[in-house]
């Protein structure tokens, strides 16, 4: 066998299948009755089809069921009409493609439903694309757009073809669907299919549904039972919910009987028969989810049939679009993650309102982490640790997530122990007797009580939210049932006479991971103590702490501003941890107490903010982490990891083992972005030596350590913020408003706010002009004029401001910088005025590249869109020297890694940034110092002198500038490498 598997070359595939069509045509007529039957055609044909294109059609390799190639679905007849998918291709147990079969009697390019079955199974699944072959025809579906029982046919069909076009379409077939495109990647070339109008994520759609149900569930639950309190609502609510769909996700698993939630809305008490149903679950999975003897508000409240057949009867053929035996239990958890971002509220008058949660409202949004950056992070510490070892010596690893959410990185955790037990027992141990101690049944799937025994030993979690602590232990469980049937539940419940699920109450805990129980000692507002809920770790898990504590600590903490927690919390954080600081986020206060967390040569791996490597606030979490404690980081600069988030993570890997070196991963291209290409990403070193609480510089390249002379541009001049109008629209106007409104041109300045206007090599003439109140003096900061001057010296420019006057003052009294209603027509920050007398590099604020240009004064400029660079006069240096230099790819490249990234690929260029920009200091006393000077600042001015021009010479202005770059690598004494990497920007990743 193996010899004639070696021998399917493409061109013995392309034989076997033609002699297959062949076959077809000279019978047709008989396989074209209906006497022959649709097993009948996927062992004649469609079998020998797909093993013809290299795939183990019959597990000839004998390869554990739950890695086999090609899985044949058992038949589960839903309703009289539908049925799980004929055939599910994989790799390494993920699922590719499904294929659903037909008999040759059916019209496949007409008929509606094989083609709403297949879209249905593969959509739920997330898969892209799936086929519908009878063999004599052969269609591909684009699954990417939800299904609906009366599409016809032809909707969301891709491809379509008979088997007589096999042979001129076989080049197609093998490079899509053959093993070897799958293996090589050709496939997935394939299935890009562009996002059209109308597609829907299963995820997304699963998250709608939610909300529905919970909308519609709220109102009926508070108008049957009008004095239920806000928490009991949303306890009853969630749980009615989640309930429901461990249930309907038993049924399609064939876990239970089809249709055992249905039962409940044909009863005469619906609600009533469905508490029944609960508590006979509660009796065979012990999860915890059905216990009564806590939760005892369910079955006292009432909930309406109808509401109950508006929920249960949507999930189920042919209304239900979801086929829930396929959907990954982290589907759910992203769906998941979205809705527990919400909470029911009951208003004073009486009406149910879906909201925010406030900490969502203060995070941003709920930032659900992609499955891959969760593969990432669990490989790089978790496997790191468990890799070798034995099932025996895992027992004792522990994993714990302190923000866990709906579970994202616990089910991470819990998938990939799974699998190397499988891949350890198959490799180690007999097979299964059947016995309750066997680690495999006899399909080499793990066994239920080893699933168990993995969850409660090695999983632990804990979240603020109640609810997020309920959905991830639903969740777990949903994964440790995953390959159970009916048959080995009743096994189970007869022969081993226990309960199938774990209860998770000592694993996964409701709790605040940063506050611990001494918070009692200085709070007593007890609706503020209900909020924060204390959490003592070592008392909650004293087990785990009396070894040391977790080997493990994973995660996405909350991206919250930390001052916009309670004062009380505020000032508990500053006291308790070392690394907070006036602008911080909680994700960094994480990282501090997950030191605390671990045992001795622990690992920990969460994805946070990373504008703490350059921020001013992240001066004493640098401190932290220069130590030796952060041993990788992976930034992602300014590409979208999360959904719909304007958010910059960077995946950290740490460990209480001092290590010399940081490895640093940058990660370019958003084609990066999934598991393959963050894994292939080599990085570099950076010395941890070198590093400190000042700002890092994480590039291949610091030029910092360049060994020539440098100093910071703070030695030569300074760049400054500038002035910020508060409130544009009363101080900013056009030269042509200003003209028009007669204002006065002693109170107006030249006002560059615009980053558009500011280009490379050009002077600035900014179109805007600014009310500038304020009277030049002697003192650091100009004086506001009075009111009374303002009115008597500048009538025009008063007259303006007066109009604005209700909007300038609601602007001012929201600010808490100054006295309500006090100079109602200041500026929010008027910057220092001396600064705007001299000549000025204006730097372009937000930018791909740096770009530098000069500006003339008296002028005034906008420091966040237009920072300015004030050169002292009494340096032996030319500012234009310094426009030279930030023009140049140099100083592009080394700005990039110390500011703060930006969405698209674009950089923050900041004031501060600049002002510590390592300028190379020129010995004049050295003639060819001297001379590179000289030609730097000649490039600069001929390129000034070219842009000025009305016919400016585009290739001229590019040769000039690689002149320039040439010159700045030669000053700075730059290797060829090290040219290398600037000019391709690729930062030693590849």
């Amino acid at each position: 066998m193996e010899s004639d598997k070696a021998m399917l070359t493409k061109d013995r595939a392309k034989l076997e299948i033609l002699k297959l069509v062949a076959r077809f045509e000279e019978h047709k007529i008989s396989y074209q009755s209906s006497d022959y039957n649709e097993t009948q055609t996927r062992r004649d044909f469609i079998d020998p089809f797909f093993r013809a294109l290299g795939w183990d059609i019959d597990n000839q390799g004998s390869i554990a069921e739950a890695y086999r190639e090609v899985i044949h679905e058992d038949k589960i007849k839903i309703s009289g009409h539908l049925k799980s998918p004929d055939y599910s291709f994989r790799i390494n147990g993920k699922r590719y493609f499904f294929v659903e079969a037909k008999k040759p009697s059916v019209d496949l390019k007409h008929a509606p439903e094989p083609a709403y079955q297949v879209k249905r199974y593969a959509w739920s699944a997330k898969l892209k694309i799936s086929i519908v072959t009878d063999f004599e025809e052969f269609a591909v579906y684009d699954c990417t757009v939800k299904p609906d029982p009366d599409d016809k046919s032809t909707k969301a069909r891709i491809d379509y073809f008979t088997c007589k076009e096999y042979e001129n379409k076989f080049d197609f077939i093998w490079n899509t669907f053959s093993k070897e495109a799958v293996t090589l990647g050709r496939y997935d070339s394939y299935i890009q299919i562009e996002s059209k109008k109308g597609t829907s994520s299963v995820d997304d759609d699963f998250l709608e549904s939610l909300d529905q149900w919970r909308t519609v569930l709220a109102k009926d639950i508070f108008k049957n039972n009008p004095k239920i309190s806000e928490i009991d609502l949303n306890f009853a609510v969630q749980h009615t919910i989640d309930r429901i769909i461990f249930l309907r996700i038993c049924e399609d698993r064939n876990i239970e009987p089809y249709g055992t939630v249905q039962k409940a809305i044909e009863a005469k008490n619906a609600y009533g028969a469905l508490i029944k149903i609960f508590k006979t679950a509660d009796e065979k999975y012990n999860s915890g989810l059905f216990d009564f003897s806590k939760d005892t508000l369910s079955p006292s409240i009432r909930i309406s049939e109808e509401c109950l057949k508006s929920i249960i009867g949507n999930l189920y053929f042919p209304n239900c679009p979801y086929e829930f035996s396929v959907i990954p239990v982290e589907i759910l958890g992203s769906a998941y993650e979205q809705f527990l971002s919400k909470t029911i509220q009951i208003s004073t008058t009486g009406k149910i309102k879906i909201e925010l949660k406030p900490e969502v409202k203060k995070a941003g949004g709920v930032f659900y982490t992609p499955q891959y950056i969760v593969d990432y992070i669990v490989a790089n510490t978790l496997g790191k640790l468990i890799d070798g070892k034995t099932p025996q010596q895992i027992e004792k690893f522990r994993v714990v997530d302190p923000a866990s959410g709906s579970g994202s990185f616990l089910l991470g955790a819990y998938d990939f122990l799974l699998k190397y037990h499988q891949s350890w027992y198959s490799k180690h141990s007999s097979k299964s007797k059947g016995k309750k101690n066997d680690p495999l049944n006899p399909d080499g799937s793990l066994s239920t009580e080893v699933k168990k025994k993995i969850l409660l030993n090695n999983i632990f979690g804990i979240d603020l939210d109640a609810n997020a602590v309920e959905v991830t232990k639903l969740s777990l469980l949903l994964k440790c049932l995953e390959g159970e049937t009916q048959a080995s539940i009743k096994a189970q419940l007869s022969f081993f006479h226990e309960r199938v699920l774990p209860t998770l109450d000592e694993n996964i805990k409701c709790g605040n991971s940063l506050i611990d129980t001494d918070y009692y000692e200085i709070e007593t507002d007890s609706d503020l103590l209900k909020q924060s809920k204390p959490f003592n770790w070592k008392r909650e898990f004293s087990k785990v702490f009396s070894q040391g504590g977790f080997d493990v600590v994973i995660g996405n903490p909350p991206y919250i501003r930390i001052q916009r927690v309670p004062h009380s919390n505020l000032d508990y954080f500053f006291n308790t941890y070392s690394t907070p600081t006036s602008k911080m986020d909680l994700s960094l206060l994480f990282l501090e107490k997950s030191f605390q967390l671990i045992r001795t040569r622990g690992l920990i791996g969460l994805i946070c903010t990373s504008q703490w490597l350059t921020a001013d606030y992240g001066t004493k979490i640098r401190e932290f982490l220069a130590t030796g404690k952060l041993h990788e980081i992976m930034d992602f600069g300014s590409l979208p990891v999360f959904k719909d988030a304007s958010t910059y993570p960077a995946v950290l890997i740490l460990s209480d083992t001092p290590s010399k070196d940081l490895n640093v991963k940058k990660i370019l291209t958003r084609d990066q972005l999934h598991f393959d290409g963050i894994t292939k990403i080599r990085g570099f070193s950076v010395a941890l030596e070198a590093l400190s609480e000042k700002p890092w510089s994480l590039g291949a390249l610091d030029i910092t350590r360049c060994p020539l002379p440098i100093s910071p541009l703070s030695k030569f001049g300074k760049a400054f913020i500038g002035t910020k109008s508060g409130l544009n629209e009363a101080f900013v106007l056009t030269k042509a408003e200003a003209k028009k409104l007669k204002i006065e041109k002693k109170i107006i300045l030249p006002y560059a706010y615009r980053g558009g206007e500011v280009e490379s090599f050009k002077i600035l003439e900014p179109e805007s002009v600014i009310i500038y109140p304020y009277i030049k003096n002697s003192e650091s900061t100009p004086k506001l004029m009075t009111e009374k001057y303002l009115k008597e010296n500048f009538p025009n420019a008063y007259a303006h401001l007066l109009s604005k006057k209700t909007a300038l003052q609601k602007r001012q009294d929201s600010r808490k910088y100054y006295a309500k209603g006090t100079d109602w027509y200041r500026h929010l920050r008027a910057g220092t005025f001396q600064i705007v007398e001299n000549k000025k590099l204006v730097v372009k604020g937000i930018s791909l590249e740096c770009n530098v240009g000069l500006f003339n004064g008296p002028s005034t400029f906008d420091g966040a869109r237009c920072p300015c660079i004030i050169i002292e006069q009494n340096k032996p240096y030319s500012e234009i020297y310094f426009v030279g230099i930030l023009n140049s790819k140099l100083a592009s490249y080394y700005l990039k890694s110390i500011c703060p990234p930006k969405l698209n690929g674009y950089i923050e260029f900041t004031a501060r940034a600049l002002t510590n920009f390592p300028i190379r200091v020129v010995d004049f006393s050295r003639a060819e110092e001297k001379k590179i000077y000289d030609d730097i600042v000649h490039c600069a001015i001929s390129l000034l002198e070219l842009n000025a021009s009305e016919n400016s010479d585009t290739r001229r202005i590019e040769h000039m500038k690689v002149q320039l770059d040439s010159l700045v690598y030669t000053l700075y004494g730059l290797t060829t490498e090290e040219i290398r990497l600037i000019e391709g920007n690729q930062h030693g990743d590849s």
